[in-house]
């Protein structure tokens, strides 16, 4: 499989300034950014700079909201499974004009119901006052949210594939999108058979759009393995079937890991790309629709963590993951140069002390890491080579794990400092 996701990395390059959109009259700036966990105490100014006049470049801006924002409960800085934040988590996060810098957030994910009602209904009027629409929660009789700029009508819907606190959900009274069931959540637990998992709430949801006239769907899942560096098999199958029914756009979440991206074209999208990749069938995701119209569709499998809490240098790398969608006056709508922004949260003895969410470049991090401080320039390649090069070698990979679970240790060792 890694030979696979290899492989579609040479995809995304093709796809720079390549869309089927001839003469677009209307186009926008895409982004979606990983995990937000939960920060422990108020840090207003803990976003560079540079981060919020680099998302502020972008039209619209989601990513996965992985905890909630309520005054009415403590806020646990000591524990690593219950998500409730200060309101710093996303008010640090703001444009030159002052509004908040995200469009809209998703609330479906594993820690939704770490607390009762009251908790979620805080954190519904949270962003209800900054502006920030959500999906997951039903407030409307739209499950997902429309977000409109530039005459391109997004469709936002997500969804989470398990709970945390079963007691809570079951005693809620707050209308949740479907869970997608039957997906396993730690390695060895039996999946359900991809072709038997209950994909009808996904499909209403999809007519529900194409009655809404959205131009462009976009569905978020929490979904896989927690710390893992690529998804599983079934996810890829999942995620296939997903697309071909009309999704433009899987933004995965819950790994805390940066992984690979894949392409899916329907009914010769390829044809209109070099020959260098219309004539490569292999290591390629290619199907037919009943519609026939061409088109292609990206999964994006987990972007991490985009604010972190866990004192571990895979969970502290982010991606923010760019695109230019286009439509022309027929309406036709397309997309193209994906386009990948390393971030880094320093959680783990951060600059002055401070926790410090910034770009992953020269200028932004100060590598708390032994085995990197004095090897910066190989650190800040890692993530590329992960996710845009040719991924690892054993030996390679080996070397990381060694080096990056020593440090883990040595966090861990230091918790208190940490929390404090």
């Amino acid at each position: 499989m890694n030979k696979h996701l290899v492989a579609q990395k040479d995809i995304l390059k093709a796809l720079n300034n390549h869309s089927l959109v001839s003469e677009p009259v209307h186009s926008i700036r895409f982004s979606a950014v990983g995990d937000i966990m939960k920060i422990p105490s108020p840090q207003k100014n803990y976003v560079d700079s540079r981060l919020n006049a680099h998302l502020e470049k972008s039209d619209v801006v989601v990513g996965n909201l992985e905890t909630l924002i309520s005054p009415a409960y403590p806020v646990p800085t000591d524990s690593l499974f219950k998500m409730n934040s200060d309101p710093s988590v996303l008010s640090a996060f703001q444009r030159s004009d002052g509004s908040n810098i995200f469009s809209a957030l998703s609330l479906a994910n594993n820690h939704t119901f770490d607390y009762p009602d009251q908790a979620i209904h805080d954190t519904l009027d949270y962003l209800k006052q900054h502006d920030i629409q959500q999906t997951g929660i039903q407030q409307t009789n739209k499950p997902y949210a429309v977000i409109e700029k530039n005459a391109i009508r997004i469709g936002y819907y997500a969804l989470t594939t398990f709970i945390n606190n079963s007691t809570n959900f079951a005693a809620s009274k707050i209308a949740f999108n479907p869970l997608l069931q039957g997906i396993a959540k730690i390695p060895y637990e039996k999946w359900t058979n991809t072709c038997d998992l209950n994909y009808n709430p996904i499909k209403q949801v999809l007519a529900a759009m194409d009655s809404d006239n959205i131009d462009f769907k976009v569905i978020s899942i929490h979904w896989g393995y927690e710390q893992h560096m690529y998804p599983q098999p079934q996810q890829l199958q999942i995620a296939r079937e997903i697309m071909r029914q009309g999704w433009d756009v899987i933004i995965g979440s819950h790994s805390h890991t940066i992984q690979p991206a894949e392409v899916c074209f329907f009914n010769g999208y390829e044809k209109s790309l070099p020959d260098s990749i219309a004539s490569q069938s292999a290591h390629q995701c290619r199907m037919n629709t009943s519609d026939g119209i061409p088109r292609k569709s990206i999964a994006y499998y987990s972007l991490g963590n985009f604010t972190s809490y866990t004192p571990s240098i895979w969970s502290q790398l982010g991606v923010i993951a760019e695109l230019e969608i286009e439509k022309d006056a027929q309406g036709h709508v397309d997309w193209h140069s994906p386009k990948y922004t390393y971030t880094y949260d320093h959680s783990f003895h951060p600059p002055d002390g401070k926790q410090f969410l910034t770009l992953f470049d020269q200028q932004g991090i100060q590598c708390p890491w032994d085995f990197c401080i004095n090897e910066l320039d190989e650190f800040l390649d890692i993530p590329k080579q992960h996710m845009e090069g040719a991924g690892f070698s054993f030996s390679e990979r080996m070397r990381l794990i060694w080096i990056s679970g020593q440090d883990a240790v040595k966090a861990l060792w230091y918790w208190v400092t940490y929390k404090e």
